[in-house]
């Protein structure tokens, strides 16, 4: 390939590689907030747990006229005294505040966005969201992987050229070791491998946390057939499922593409040490 062909695919293998680093933090950011929304409200809903304690604590408190002022209570309807009057008023406003933060925990607001459904709802942001990311993030992934490919092909010998195409790797297999045991067989054992396989797991994870939610509302409620004839949840639950089983096929086409350029970037990363001439050790005194 001339020189003047090579910058021209060069720069578009840049714009390229910038289109999927950003693909792929919006994936990271949108996904990480949505994974830590779910975790908070369907395993372990804090707010909900803490207005329960406090509404606890306060029915169990001895009456407000033994105790000092500013301490939560259960108090008369028509206070007698000032203490009675101010701790009162006091577990009124703990109450009020811990119901709000917990209302408030049912919403997910979506980053960049600015939508807030509530968790009746978050379903339909789990299924847009991945629809569109997971589309978006595997065809910037494979139109990146086949360009570096053809320009990998193309330059083969010619070591400045192929060095150049290693700064656009998006995540890079990190390990320029010169064993040839650390070539590509740990590839998919690497940290960096299963760090980026991680995080491409997080939209089933959102899934199955809201898949969880649905099982636990039916075994928890006096009839399950309440919870069948909510429509927003029974539509939710089919079309999760129907989503989930998508997420996985579509995992597995981003992963393969993410472990293709680490082979390729390994395979650049090769041929470069090899083509790096042996330091010769210096000549000892005759």
């Amino acid at each position: 390939m001339k020189p003047d062909e090579f910058q021209q695919f060069f720069a578009v293998a840049q714009k390229s590689g910038e289109t999927v680093r950003s693909a792929f933090y919006v994936f990271v950011l949108i996904y990480g907030a949505m994974l830590f929304y779910a975790a908070n409200t369907y395993l372990y809903p804090t707010g909900q747990h803490l207005f329960a304690s406090v509404q606890d604590a306060i029915t169990k408190a001895a009456g407000c006229g033994s105790s000092e002022a500013g301490t939560p209570c259960l108090g008369p309807l028509a206070p007698t005294s000032t203490i009675e009057k101010i701790n009162t008023d006091y577990s009124t406003h703990l109450l009020e505040y811990y119901q709000d933060k917990s209302a408030a925990d049912r919403e997910f607001h979506v980053p960049f966005i600015g939508i807030a459904p509530d968790r009746g709802w978050f379903w339909l942001i789990n299924i847009v969201s991945s629809l569109l990311l997971y589309v978006m993030l595997r065809g910037s992934l494979e139109n990146h992987l086949h360009l570096l490919e053809y320009l990998f092909n193309e330059t083969k010998g010619n070591t400045a050229q192929v060095m150049l195409l290693t700064t656009t790797q998006i995540v890079t297999s990190a390990s320029r070791s010169r064993e040839s045991g650390t070539s590509q067989g740990n590839l998919l054992f690497s940290a960096e491998y299963l760090s980026a396989f991680t995080l491409l797991l997080m939209p089933i994870a959102v899934s199955c946390f809201i898949l969880f939610d649905w099982a636990y509302l039916m075994f928890t409620a006096d009839s399950p057939i309440d919870v069948i004839r909510q429509p927003a949840l029974t539509l939710g639950f089919v079309l999760t499922i129907v989503t989930l089983l998508w997420q996985a096929r579509m995992f597995r086409g981003i992963a393969a593409a993410v472990y293709l350029l680490f082979v390729a970037d390994r395979a650049r990363q090769m041929e470069v040490q090899a083509a790096e001439p042996e330091h010769e050790m210096p000549a000892g005194p005759a």
